[in-house]
């Protein structure tokens, strides 16, 4: 079967997104053409050969991005960008070519995949992250507002619950998605299929052998640290925010012995570089790690931690960085949310603490580090639940019986 799909990324590297993807469909049997934004040279050169040699095709096309836009209400940039990209994908669409549309979030490529299916006749799939409604707005930002949300929430509502309804299937990355999903759209039925997020457990596996940690240990003063690393998104959204204020007020005995690693990018990165800067006995910015060595970032770690605050994403969404990390054996502390409990189990394969609540991230901090020496089998606990839970290979295989029913329900013919 010839698939089409509709991405913002897709090369691994440039997001959780992009490695999702690839991982989902690089073993797959059927034949597979991408169209997708180009993206930033540095990370794909690699990626570009690896995707020949696999048969998939590439095509990167331009589209827009909020920068194109001088509209400074951010919900109006997106609306704009909604229809400007749904009507390129149209545009790019090869007619004659696929026998079905698997189109990405965000909305813009799905609305227009939504448009190629109903154009052509083909079968679709939409792969949502969470109800748009829930990110149209984003908390705290410039601009937004509880009127302006209740403004654009209904008109966003009514344009991704036409998608649902006339996709073959929804597929969603968790059960919180799931369910918040079949409650924002329970009038339209949707049929919505989990398929998880998961890791190459081969790649990401301890080995014990950390050259950046041996480079780090080398530092004035960081020879006997514990080392606790935060890897991602420097946003709001992933608590950057919250460890960055909270650090400098760490008690004392927790600074002299706790050395904290920051690696990845974003707009918070500013933040981020100043709190390095102006505590560098016990805080260090690594800048974006390749994903080439990721493995090797994870082994540096002593401590992994993932603070995310409530938000509609981090109550639905199990972030990728939570499962390379247990597969890696590391100790996890992540906050409660939805997204991070469904995956640890606390004092099991990992650790929680209430959302937002910096007295209880500290307590259990402290007491996670004075007991690292006793924790072996918590780091074991993590792997074996990725191993069962979230690998690729099972998740391939969840992907491969939706495109199947799909084949035999339109009697796909090639």
């Amino acid at each position: 079967m010839k698939i089409i799909h509709f991405s913002l990324e897709f090369y691994p590297g440039s997001g959780g997104t992009a490695s999702r993807i690839w991982h989902l469909i690089e073993g797959d049997k059927n034949r597979h053409r991408l169209i997708i934004p180009p993206p930033p040279e540095a990370i794909v050169s690699r990626w570009r050969s690896l995707a020949r040699e696999k048969s998939i095709t590439v095509e990167e096309r331009p589209f827009i991005s909020d920068a194109d836009f001088r509209v400074r209400v951010p919900v109006i940039r997106r609306f704009l960008k909604l229809f400007i990209n749904a009507k390129k994908t149209v545009q790019y669409f090869p007619p004659g070519w696929p026998d079905l549309i698997h189109a990405h979030s965000p909305l813009d490529f799905c609305w227009g995949g939504r448009k190629c299916s109903l154009r052509y006749g083909l079968p679709l799939i939409y792969e949502a992250h969470i109800p748009f409604v829930d990110e149209v707005v984003y908390p705290g930002e410039k601009f937004s507002s509880a009127f302006l949300n209740r403004l654009v929430q209904p008109v966003v509502s009514g344009l991704e619950s036409k998608v649902i309804r006339e996709a073959a299937f929804t597929i969603v990355q968790t059960e919180a998605a799931k369910k918040r999903l079949e409650r924002v759209y329970q009038k339209v039925h949707p049929v919505i299929e989990v398929i998880p997020n998961g890791v190459d457990v081969e790649r990401f596996k301890p080995d014990g052998n950390s050259e950046l940690r041996k480079q780090i240990r080398r530092r004035p003063g960081w020879g006997e640290k514990n080392l606790v690393l935060y890897s991602g998104g420097f946003y709001a959204l992933n608590g950057v925010d919250f460890l960055c204020s909270l650090i400098p007020r760490l008690p004392r005995e927790l600074k002299k012995n706790t050395g904290w690693l920051f690696a990845g990018h974003g707009p918070l990165e500013g933040l981020v570089d100043k709190t390095c800067g102006k505590y560098p006995e016990f805080c260090r910015s690594l800048g974006e790690i390749g994903f080439e060595k990721m493995p090797d970032l994870y082994e540096t770690a002593d401590l992994f931690v993932i603070p995310r605050p409530s938000l509609a994403a981090t109550e639905t969404l199990t972030p990728l960085k939570l499962l390379e990390a247990l597969s890696m054996e590391k100790i996890v502390l992540g906050s409660d949310v939805g997204g991070v409990k469904e995956v640890i189990e606390d004092g099991v394969n990992g650790f929680l603490y209430r959302k937002g609540d910096e007295r209880d991230f500290i307590g259990r901090l402290s007491w996670i580090l004075s007991n690292l020496s006793n924790l072996s089998r918590i780091g074991k606990e993590g792997r074996k639940t990725v191993e069962k839970n979230f690998n690729w290979e099972s998740s391939r295989k969840k992907l491969s019986r939706l495109y199947r029913k799909i084949e035999q329900n339109h009697k796909i013919h090639y």
